[in-house]
């Protein structure tokens, strides 16, 4: 009776595992804790899972085995929840697409090569984490709602032609500090989840050395035409910078200030730069952005303020590329005044 019991007690001791890892995580305590937690749960459904090849025709392990799997899924959501948290780091994503790879195999490559021939290294894990840090991006821009919704009062004025006799709501200026707020953001969030990407997928980029520049992907039979899938990171770039010049469309006409414009396009340049590091570089697109606001000011009819200025990106990317070579220039210590060390000062003792 006392086996039976211990047996009966295996998915409650399962879900007590689970649950511990779960308010360890939320509660930023040690990794250690977590990860002793997730690592008894895994002990606990292997075990079970045992007793299931020993006894297949019993009823009351199979049915302790179906809650087990029960809460292996509730772990699979606790770690998926965890991967869109905002302040995770690398050491903390690391571990969770790790344990993620143990808890849910049929996510990772080695599974999937196996069934369907996807040879991009990462398996759907790869997706899986694009997906979680883009909804954590998009969480992160909702609480510039506020902002957003003076940006699109100043918007719905211009549209009305009701700001001529509002200074402040005519030059855009809550659109401006939106637009801000939303650059430093965007430029933060993207590089981090961009450069995260990279140090927990290595695999799914390409071989130092290559001539290759899409992600490396492995060589799998020519049976489906589709295959192999290529890396998630191949097109997410781009729907990042389409996000953001959506909303750059949507807001920078609102800004009639010359000069407020060049700022917000430098800081949209430095968002470029930051993602150029990467591999990601979109500096050329202002232009294309430039004409859709021509075109926008011009069917509002107000293109006397802005239309007339002739190619303001050009304006803006010499400024910019004016500031980072002075930068760089400091970063080395190219035309620093030389310092004279101390045992220069000092005087021979024979003079």
């Amino acid at each position: 009776m006392d086996r039976v019991s211990d047996v009966l007690d295996l998915p409650t001791l399962l879900s007590s595992a689970i649950s511990s890892s779960s308010a360890a995580a939320q509660a930023t305590a040690s990794s250690a804790t977590t990860n002793a937690s997730y690592a008894s749960a895994l002990d606990l459904h292997a075990h079970i899972k045992r007793l299931h090849t020993l006894y297949p025709n019993s009823d009351l392990v199979s049915s302790l085995t179906a809650q087990a799997e029960q809460e292996m899924k509730t772990m699979t959501t606790n770690l998926i929840s965890s991967l869109q948290t905002q302040g995770i780091k690398l050491a903390g994503a690391m571990r969770n697409i790790g344990w993620l790879r143990r808890v849910a195999p049929e996510l990772d490559e080695a599974w999937s090569t196996k069934q369907a021939g996807m040879g991009s290294g990462e398996g759907t894990l790869g997706a899986l984490f694009l997906v979680c840090r883009l909804a954590c991006l998009e969480l992160i821009t909702a609480a510039l709602d506020p902002l957003r919704e003076l940006a699109d009062q100043e918007s719905e004025k211009r549209n009305s032609k009701a700001a001529k006799g509002d200074a402040g709501w005519a030059a855009g200026q809550q659109t401006e500090k939106y637009l801000k707020k939303y650059l430093e953001v965007f430029r933060e969030q993207s590089f981090a989840i961009i450069s995260m990407y990279k140090s927990i997928f290595p695999s799914a980029l390409p071989a130092p050395g290559s001539e290759e520049t899409a992600p490396a992907v492995k060589p799998v039979t020519a049976q489906n035409p589709l295959q192999p899938i290529p890396s998630a990171l191949a097109t997410f770039p781009l729907h990042l910078v389409e996000m953001l010049f959506d909303t750059l469309r949507a807001y920078l006409p609102n800004v009639q200030d010359r000069s407020a414009r060049d700022s917000l396009l430098t800081q949209v340049l430095y968002c470029a730069a930051s993602l150029g590091r990467l591999g990601g570089d979109f500096s050329i697109m202002i232009a294309l952005l430039e004409e859709d606001l021509r075109a926008e000011l011009h069917e509002s009819s107000e293109h006397d303020n802005v239309g007339s200025d002739s190619e303001e990106w050009v304006d803006v990317t010499k400024k910019h590329r004016v500031q980072a070579s002075r930068l760089e220039l400091l970063a080395s210590g190219v035309g620093t005044a030389r310092t004279a060390s101390p045992v220069d000062k000092v005087t021979s003792p024979l003079k």
